[in-house]
């Protein structure tokens, strides 16, 4: 019976110790919630506000993200532009090249014929 009532206080003991543990937390998380209320009186912002707000940031960033893609993308058509132009200057001046060779070499071949 002893060891009973010994074991019935052990335990009432314990649970004492864990409702004060608990009372401690609950007053500390009392005691934060106060404090954010303290210092945050100006937030009045909702949850709905502040997800617009982080998409309309999201879009800024993706705009200005489109703009400089834009910016390169004219940049690399001017220089394609450019390339295809000296393309088509190289190969003008190819044909040219062939047919002076073609009129010297014309040229040449009569040449030796009057020689002849």
């Amino acid at each position: 019976m002893d060891s009973l009532e010994h074991d019935l206080r052990t335990s009432i003991a314990a649970l004492d110790e864990v409702v004060q543990r608990i009372s401690t937390v609950n007053q500390i998380v009392e005691n934060i919630k106060e404090f954010q209320r303290i210092n945050a009186p100006e937030r009045t912002e909702t949850i709905e506000e502040y997800y617009l707000s982080e998409i309309n940031k999201w879009i800024l960033a993706t705009d200005k993200k489109n703009a400089e893609l834009e910016k390169k993308e004219k940049h690399l058509l001017s220089t394609q532009t450019k390339y295809l132009a000296a393309l088509k200057k190289l190969k003008d001046l190819e044909n040219k090249i062939q047919n002076t060779t073609e009129k010297y070499n014309y040229c040449k071949s009569q040449i030796e014929k009057l020689q002849k």
